[in-house]
């Protein structure tokens, strides 16, 4: 009888690992849209693009994240790298790109650490993802309009 609830947790976790994994693809997908096609700039922009997508993420992993709660912040993540890649047509702007996502990675290492929604609520902790990582990115716009 013992042997059936282990063998769902261990097929739980496999799932779940799985799921963890398949979050960095969007991001990856997306960095090897817009990285230019030359061998030359072809690797060091995909790894710019994709990087700064990924690191946020394996942070969260490695502090042992809710799926659901990885899940709004890659989703918060891609929207961030799509705007951004509409909107700044200039080199110097992307900087606010890479301030962006570290101050999205502060803010989702410390929603990942303090975040105790119960497993009962994963659109809450999608929300909670989404919206602190969201703030997170908007961190140095705001410090930069309030001087």
């Amino acid at each position: 009888m013992e042997q059936a609830p282990s063998n769902q947790r261990q097929s739980f976790r496999m799932k779940e690992g799985l799921g963890r994994a398949l979050l960095l693809l969007p991001g990856a997908a997306m960095a090897l849209i817009l990285a230019p096609r030359g061998i030359e700039s072809f690797w060091p922009n995909f790894l710019f693009y994709w990087l700064t997508q990924a690191l946020p993420l394996v942070g969260m992993m490695l502090l042992g994240s809710r799926l659901a709660l990885l899940g709004g912040s890659a989703t918060a993540l891609f929207c961030f790298l799509l705007l951004c890649w509409q909107v700044i047509d200039q080199s110097v702007a992307w900087l606010f790109y890479v301030f962006g996502v570290y101050g999205a990675t502060i803010i989702a290492l410390v929603a990942s650490d303090s975040c105790r929604v119960p497993r009962s609520a994963p659109a809450t902790a999608y929300a909670v993802g989404f919206s602190a990582v969201l703030a997170g990115t908007l961190l140095p716009l705001i410090k930069l309009v309030l001087g």
